[in-house]
């Protein structure tokens, strides 16, 4: 059986990859707000 912190791990390993991988630059595109994860990176960004 998968616990529910394996579940949570598990969707969030395409981000990672995502972030971790990019070259030069990363956009992430949300329809409309934020999401909650992401809002740390933007306050760090605006630093």
């Amino acid at each position: 059986m998968i616990s529910r912190a394996e579940k949570d791990a598990e969707g969030h390993r395409p981000l990672y990859v995502a972030v971790t991988r990019a070259k030069r630059s990363l956009a992430i595109l949300a329809p409309t707000d934020l999401h909650p994860r992401l809002e740390a990176a933007r306050d760090t960004a605006k630093l």
